[in-house]
């Protein structure tokens, strides 16, 4: 005889995999055939005599299927509704203890630890040696992070009294805008009267003629560029040209009496090392 975690067949049956509890009350598994709800249907059917099933089950989904910490369940409920993470890992160690005498082969006991800690994980283990289990099975370990829960469009501004960006834009269209011309008037300092007089500019007579240059557009990153090859153009004239550097040297060389002129090239990168990098 053996007991072994059979998930698929758990699953089909709607009962749980093996001697585990529910590691949560809703959850969602992806199959081959797709991705379905899985849904604890008695702690349902509980929850609907008590008229408490559309309460909760929004906190439900979000608290990621435990019900420990919701406290319009009842307190009896709670107890009997545990989750797979809310028991103590030395308590399915002492139920496959007391079972493993009557056991020929082995328990297929998955350990379950809401913490990381590696001591806390080397002492579960090495308990369930000294209560004499042969074997167990999968460590689940609940992750460091979460995704968000929800089964409603989320609406986080309202929750939390806060706006975006969005909201001041949306505002200030909605607000015309008003313009005080008595005010405006009062800046400028010229009333409508005499805005409305006709005002005679004395003419000037243009003596020196230029040639007329042509306006720099302001729209779009042209004028950049047109302001920038002017001012490049003008610096460009001013500054003198730099040297060429010349990285070849020659090495006079004596042979059999001879002096030879022996091309030797050299590296440019090879003046900026020092004594302690060779």
């Amino acid at each position: 005889m053996a007991v072994a975690p059979n998930a698929n067949i758990g699953l089909v049956a709607g009962t749980t995999p093996g001697i585990d509890p529910r590691f949560a009350q809703v959850f969602s598994r992806n199959k081959i055939s797709g991705k379905y709800l899985d849904i604890n249907h008695n702690l349902v059917i509980e929850l609907k005599n008590l008229g408490l099933w559309d309460m909760v089950k929004g906190k439900i989904i979000e608290l990621q299927g435990d019900i420990s910490s919701i406290d319009q369940i009842p307190l009896h409920i709670r107890e009997i509704y545990k989750t797979s993470f809310s028991v103590s890992p030395y308590a399915f160690i002492e139920v496959a203890a007391r079972a493993q005498k009557w056991v020929d082969q082995a328990l297929s006991r998955n350990m379950y630890l809401d913490d990381r800690d590696i001591e806390k994980t080397m002492d579960i283990y090495f308990s369930g040696w000294r209560k004499g289990l042969k074997s167990t099975y999968y460590l689940h370990m609940k992750p460091r992070h979460t995704a968000e829960q929800s089964t409603v469009a989320v609406n986080k501004s309202a929750k939390l009294g806060k706006t975006g960006f969005a909201s001041v834009f949306r505002k200030s269209e909605e607000v015309p805008m008003q313009i005080n011309e008595q005010r405006v008037e009062e800046v400028v300092g010229v009333t409508k009267e005499a805005s409305q007089e006709s005002v005679e500019l004395p003419q000037e007579e243009i003596t020196d003629q230029k040639p007329i240059e042509e306006p720099i557009s302001t729209k779009g990153f042209g004028m950049v560029k047109t302001v920038s090859q002017q001012i490049f153009s003008k610096v460009q004239t001013q500054l003198p040209e730099p040297e060429k550097e010349n990285h070849e040297h020659y090495q006079t060389k004596i042979i059999e009496g001879k002096t030879y002129k022996i091309h030797m090239p050299s590296d440019p990168q090879e003046k900026f090392l020092c004594d302690g990098c060779q």
